[in-house]
């Protein structure tokens, strides 16, 4: 899973990485996933396709919030007057139901690798139920191409990867 959320987010143009939290429904998990599903949609038709990335994490005292990267969606943004390490931080007034950070994405790489940094499979499994969305992701994101070929065509490309039976070499997405 970490994996491949770290592809969506290479492969796709996300424009503000988000932390959504909620005020009275932190610890009730099926109420807040529903939130978050009738948001998105709330969303979709209030301002038009947008390609979004939802992910759930628990606090340390048990509250639900989630992090997300949205792309294209023109939400109503403004300036909350704070900087975080010398970024601006963002609120967004469509979200009512807790608090809102917003930064601009400033790094493909380092917003893939902070997004999959908490994502663990006992994080997971604590907050979803078996059977149910484990993530959000609007349809249409691409993921990268995986290419085999007997022939040399690793001219010019830095390996990321090696081991005794294969070399994996990235390209551009």
């Amino acid at each position: 899973m970490r994996t491949k959320i770290k592809d969506y987010v290479l492969c796709n143009d996300f424009d503000y990485f988000w932390t959504l939290t909620f005020d009275s429904e932190r610890y009730n998990y099926d109420l807040a996933f529903k939130k978050m599903g009738k948001w998105l949609e709330r969303m979709r038709k209030k301002y038009g396709k947008f390609d979004y990335i939802m992910i759930p994490e628990l606090h340390k005292d048990g509250a639900i919030h989630f992090h997300g990267l949205t792309g294209g969606l023109q939400a109503s943004v403004h300036d909350s007057g704070v900087k975080h390490r010398g970024v601006k931080v963002y609120n967004c007034e469509d979200w009512e139901h807790g608090f809102t950070t917003l930064t601009k994405i400033r790094s493909k790489e380092k917003t893939a690798s902070y997004v999959t940094k908490y994502i663990t499979k006992e994080m997971q499994n604590s907050i979803v139920k078996k059977g149910k969305k484990k993530y959000w992701l609007s349809r249409g994101l691409r993921l990268p191409v995986v290419t085999y070929s007997s022939d040399d065509l690793s001219e010019g490309l830095k390996a990321v990867y090696e081991n005794d039976s294969c070399i994996i070499y990235k390209t551009d997405c």
